[in-house]
């Protein structure tokens, strides 16, 4: 079995700029988001308008796939 390290992961998803999250809307509904990003220090900053719908549900709820 290949052990995958943690830094391999970054690496790869450095490499890319788009992603899909995966997040549930406040009825309980599954909902899925397309965004562009950049990686700095190992965090993702996702790049959108503060006032999108995405924007606002990552800001009050961090639970997302």
């Amino acid at each position: 079995m290949n052990n995958i390290t943690s830094a391999q992961i970054w690496r790869e998803i450095e490499h890319n700029l788009f992603a899909v999250l995966g997040m549930v809307t406040a009825r309980g509904e599954a909902r899925t988001v397309g965004i562009v990003y950049i990686v700095h220090d190992c965090k993702l900053y996702i790049g959108t308008e503060k006032t999108a719908w995405k924007a606002r549900h990552l800001a009050q709820n961090d639970h997302v796939s």
